[in-house]
Order: C-alpha cells, then sequence, then structure tokens
C-alpha cells in the first residue's frame, strides 16, 4: 500500500522519471527499524528516492506535491520504493 501511494504520486506528477519531485508533508517510514518522521519529505530524481528524512531540502526547480493533497493515509516508503513502467 506505501510502495503504491509513492508510485502513484510520481505519476500523477506527470513526469515521465526525467524531473526532480519531492513530496512534502507526509509521514514517511525509512524502513531501517526507525520510528516514522512526521512531516518529512521524499526527493524522487529520475524515478528513484534519492533523500528522504525530517531535514531534507526541496531542491531547486524541483515539482513539489503536498502529501495532504494525496489519499489518507498520509504515509509513503522511502526503503525499497520501486516502480516501472512497461
Amino acid at each position: 500500500m506505501r510502495r503504491l501511494l509513492l508510485c502513484a504520486a510520481a505519476l500523477l506528477s506527470g513526469t515521465a522519471f526525467a524531473d526532480t519531485i519531492a513530496i512534502t508533508g507526509g509521514t514517511v517510514a525509512i524502513g531501517d527499524g526507525s520510528q516514522p518522521i512526521p512531516n518529512g519529505v521524499v526527493v524522487i530524481r529520475d524515478g528513484r528516492v534519492v533523500a528522504a528524512g525530517a531535514n531534507v531540502a526541496v531542491p531547486a526547480g524541483a515539482r513539489v506535491i503536498s502529501a495532504s493533497l494525496l489519499s489518507p493515509p498520509r504515509d509513503f516508503a522511502a526503503a525499497s520504493a520501486s516502480c516501472s513502467m512497461t
């Protein structure tokens, strides 16, 4: 479910994985056993998660997607997230 939410957000952004996308304001589960991070940021570049956490800066020129616009739950997983378009 969480991986699906992340993939859906990337696809809804209207890119073909060539842009940089920042999803902000959601709960980020890193997947390493640490506690979920409220109001985190996930940065996706060329279809891959390149940064995730509480103090992640949104890169200049990134397309920003607010997690508040996504359907509940507003959670997304940074670890092992992959999307494919076939």
